[in-house]
């Protein structure tokens, strides 16, 4: 979905040519996202078949294969919207989120703190729930593999309580730069 996002945000703003969107993504991340072509052309198909975008321009050159523009429609704003407001609501980590800040000024910013401020709370209670019971959450670990792994349970459990507290701070982080935007 974030490809998608990431590709009506862009043609929000102009017409441009899927390679040109790669070629932006690539730059960005310093060429640690690999987005296939198959995987680009892929979404620009479905895109297209939802009438989210339109083909603009067809230019041939000489010696070269057909290049084709695209730009977004009425619906293709809309899903944009909609899709930026989707991620924000159940996001699967702060991580997906990434395509879906780029835009958000086509958005209500007070939607989105709603939005984590719920996940914020979520997050608040799970680790207020294993606050101080990690040696529990260990030996429950230890049950469900039926063996003593005692070091290898602290382990998950340390990993499981240190990535929910990197993403509490990170929501937090979040909220604070939509609330002074």
């Amino acid at each position: 979905m974030s490809l998608r996002i990431y590709i009506l945000g862009s043609l929000y703003y102009r017409e441009l040519h899927p390679y040109e969107i790669k070629k932006k993504i690539m730059e960005a991340t310093d060429n640690k996202v690999n987005i296939t072509d198959g995987n680009l052309y892929y979404n620009f198909e479905a895109l297209l078949k939802k009438d989210y975008i339109r083909k603009s321009e067809t230019v041939q050159s000489e010696n070269r294969p057909e290049k084709t523009t695209y730009r977004i429609t009425e619906a293709g704003q809309d899903a944009l919207k909609e899709g930026i407001y989707a991620a924000f609501k159940d996001p699967k980590s702060i991580e997906s989120l990434f395509a879906p800040l780029l835009f958000i000024e086509l958005v209500d910013i007070q939607r989105l703190i709603f939005f984590i401020q719920e996940i914020i709370t979520e997050l608040e209670k799970d680790l207020e729930q294993y606050d101080g019971k990690w040696q529990n959450y260990s030996q429950r670990v230890n049950e469900v593999i039926l063996t003593d792994k005692g070091h290898y349970a602290s382990f998950i459990a340390d990993h499981v309580w240190n990535r929910k507290k990197l993403e509490l701070d990170s929501y937090t982080k979040l909220l604070n730069i939509l609330k002074n935007s």
